[in-house]
């Protein structure tokens, strides 16, 4: 009997060794073709994504000339007359899903302008709306709009934000963190919208970093895109703005951009909003 225990645990020993040994073969002789990013029905898998070396400011500004994806209605929510800027571009194409009384909408970044999430509110829209800044209390706008007064950033705690010369330490929380504690984490996002003055950069660095498969439940993302934003040699004479230098924004958004296309989206519209950019991205599970 002895004998009989010592074989069977020889043997399971040397199951549990070819199991390890397999799977250490498989990790280090993974396939070109297998090692791609897969975003279909929610089958996320890494790839190694490849960054294209930025050499100019030109070549940044032509990304934005470059549409990806053509939108065949393509609709201004948020315009206004004498306020043509705060307006946001959504696509209404079938792949997109986006569809009247039946979507949801998270933005961030609001100054007390509403227009943007009052016209989603009206097509039927679930909108949860974000900003440290405003001085009022979590509130209900509407019955399917809630205010709350928290930012994006890429930590949870306080961050230096504002806009212009009206900064101060307001409190801020992770995308991840957001979607948790309004129950959204496995909720199809079908508008992401930032304004947010340069804060976009945590937010893609966090998620592209720490929780890329909630990008699978975006839709489409609509982003002012705050490059040339102080910080970027704007104090030498003459300013470079739009530098390569290490600390200009030009090169972080370039690889972010990138990340983008790598999880499946697509850019579908941008327009010059001087001195920014306004942008949108798309995702489609076919493509």
């Amino acid at each position: 009997m002895i004998a009989v225990k010592q074989t069977v645990q020889m043997l399971t020993m040397i199951m549990t060794l070819t199991v390890i040994v397999t799977l250490l073969y498989e990790i280090t002789n993974i396939s070109p073709e297998a090692q791609h990013i897969r975003l279909k029905r929610g089958n996320l898998t890494r790839k190694p994504c490849h960054i294209e070396a930025l050499g100019s400011d030109q070549q940044f500004y032509k990304y934005f000339r470059k549409l990806e994806y053509k939108c065949e209605n393509l609709m201004e929510f948020g315009a206004r007359p004498n306020k043509k800027w705060l307006s946001k571009f959504v696509c209404l194409d079938q792949p997109f899903g986006i569809r009247r009384d039946n979507c949801t909408v998270i933005s961030f970044g609001i100054n007390y302008e509403w227009e943007f999430e009052d016209d989603m509110d009206n097509y039927g829209c679930v909108v949860h709306a974000f900003d440290p800044t405003m001085r009022q209390l979590d509130h209900k706008r509407s019955e399917r709009t809630t205010f709350h007064r928290l930012g994006i950033s890429n930590i949870k705690g306080k961050r230096n934000v504002g806009m212009g010369n009206d900064f101060s330490y307001l409190e801020v929380d992770r995308y991840e963190n957001i979607l948790r504690s309004l129950d959204l984490l496995n909720t199809r996002i079908d508008y992401l919208k930032l304004d947010v003055e340069l804060s976009e950069l945590e937010f893609l660095q966090d998620v592209l970093r720490n929780s890329p498969r909630l990008l699978q439940n975006i839709g489409q993302i609509g982003m002012e895109v705050h490059h040339g934003y102080k910080g970027e040699g704007l104090d030498e004479k003459p300013p470079r703005v739009g530098s390569l230098s290490p600390t200009s924004t030009f090169p972080l958004f370039w690889s972010y951009f990138q990340e983008l296309r790598c999880h499946g989206f697509k850019l579908i519209h941008a327009r010059p909003n001087v001195p920014w950019h306004e942008v949108v991205w798309a995702r489609n599970d076919e493509w």
